[in-house]
C-alpha cells in the first residue's frame, strides 16, 4: 500500500480548498507551501533564552494544558506503533516553532472523536484546516475524493487544525488534533499546540539618529529604470524609520500561513537607505510587488531578515519616489 494524506484548508470565506495529496504520510505542512529559506538573521541578545521564545513556550504549554479531551479518555506516554501519530500532523516551515504534544486514548471510532473535537474547539480558537491519512494500492487508481481529487482507499488517520489569535512576540498559534485507531473499540488522540514566535530584533537593527533618508524604486521591465528621491525633514526621516522599527524578524515563510500566493516578480524592486553625517547606517531592500519579506543590512552588521506583509515600506517609498501604480506587469 502506498502512504498518502490528503488536507483541506479552510478559508476565511467558509469555502474548503484541496491542498492536495503526498506520496508522504507526512508532508511538510497540509496548510500549503511555505518557505523553509532559513532567516540569516543576527542573534537577539548575546545569550540566553529569546524572550519570544519563552513565551511561546509558556503560550503552547497553557494551551496544552487547558485543552479537554473526550470523556473516558486517558493519559498515555506514546502513540501506538505505526499509528502515524508519533509526530503532528502538519508543521510550519520555520525553525522558530514550539510544539506541545499530549497523547490520550479515547473511546470510539475516528469519526466519533473527530467529530467530538470539530464541537468543542479550543477556546478563542477557529477551525481552519482539516485532514486524512491513508493508503492505496500501488498501480490501482485512487478512489474520488472530495472535489473530483483523488481519494484515499483506507483512511488511517484524520485531524483538525484550529487556530488562535497571537498576541505581541508571536507569529501563530494553533491546536492540531489528529486520531488513529488503536484497537476495536478505542483511538489514539494526540493534540499538538503549536506556537511560531518572531525572533527578538537585535537593538542595532533599529535605526534611532538618521538625518536622511534615500528610496529607490527601480520600474520597468527587469527593473531597469530607477526613480530616487532623498528626503531631509525630520517627519519623513521619522515616518520611515517608525515603519522599519515595527517590523518584526521572519519566521522563515511562516508570516504567510495557509494557501496563499505572491504576485509576479518581473525584476522591479526598491531600497531604503537611512543615512547620517558619517555615511549609510540602514539599507532596506525588497521586490516589487513586494510579499513581505524584506533585508536589512548594515556596516559591520549580520544581514536581517524582516517582514512587512502590509508592504507600508514600499508604499511610502513609491509616494516618496512618485511611483505609485508603475510596480505593475510590464506591457506585452
Amino acid at each position: 500500500m502506498r502512504n498518502v494524506r490528503l488536507a483541506l484548508l479552510i478559508v476565511a470565506a467558509g469555502a474548503a480548498l484541496l491542498a492536495g495529496c503526498s506520496n508522504s504520510a507526512r508532508p511538510p505542512s497540509g496548510r500549503g507551501p511555505l518557505s523553509t529559506k532559513p532567516a540569516t538573521t543576527a542573534p537577539a541578545s548575546s545569550g540566553g533564552v529569546d524572550p519570544h521564545q519563552a513565551a511561546a513556550k509558556a503560550a503552547a504549554a497553557a494551551l496544552l494544558a487547558a485543552y479537554t479531551p473526550p470523556p473516558g479518555s486517558a493519559l498515555v506516554e506514546a502513540a501506538p506503533a505505526g499509528s502515524g501519530l508519533d509526530q503532528a500532523p502538519t508543521s510550519p516551515g520555520t525553525a522558530d516553532l514550539v510544539d506541545r504534544p499530549g497523547l490520550w486514548t479515547a473511546p470510539g471510532d475516528m469519526a466519533t472523536v473527530i467529530a467530538w473535537a470539530r464541537a468543542h474547539p479550543p477556546a478563542e480558537s477557529t477551525l481552519t484546516g482539516s485532514g486524512q491519512g491513508g493508503q492505496n494500492t500501488p498501480g490501482e487508481p485512487p478512489p474520488v475524493g472530495p472535489g473530483g481529487s483523488p481519494g484515499i482507499e483506507t483512511v488511517t488517520t484524520m485531524d483538525l487544525t484550529f487556530s488562535l489569535p497571537a498576541p505581541d512576540g508571536l507569529q501563530a498559534r494553533e491546536v492540531l488534533v489528529s486520531v488513529a485507531p488503536d484497537g476495536s473499540d478505542q483511538v489514539a488522540l494526540r493534540v499538538d499546540a503549536q506556537d511560531v514566535w518572531y525572533p527578538t530584533r537585535p537593538v542595532w537593527s533599529k535605526p534611532t539618529v538618521d538625518s536622511t533618508v534615500t528610496a529607490t524604486v527601480f520600474t520597468g521591465a527587469g527593473g531597469t529604470d530607477p526613480h530616487v528621491a532623498t528626503a531631509t525633514d525630520t517627519a519623513t526621516v521619522s515616518r520611515f524609520r517608525d515603519l522599519l522599527n515595527a517590523m518584526p524578524v521572519s519566521t522563515g515563510g511562516a508570516e504567510l500561513p495557509g494557501a496563499h500566493g505572491c504576485p509576479a516578480e518581473f525584476g522591479q524592486k526598491f531600497t531604503v537607505a537611512f543615512g547620517d553625517p558619517g555615511g549609510p547606517s540602514a539599507t532596506v531592500s525588497g521586490t516589487v510587488v513586494e510579499c513581505g519579506g524584506l533585508t536589512l543590512t548594515e556596516p559591520g552588521q549580520p544581514v536581517v531578515e524582516l517582514v512587512d506583509t502590509g508592504g507600508s515600506l514600499l508604499a511610502a517609498a513609491e509616494a516618496l519616489t512618485g511611483t505609485t501604480g508603475f510596480s505593475t506587469a510590464p506591457a506585452g
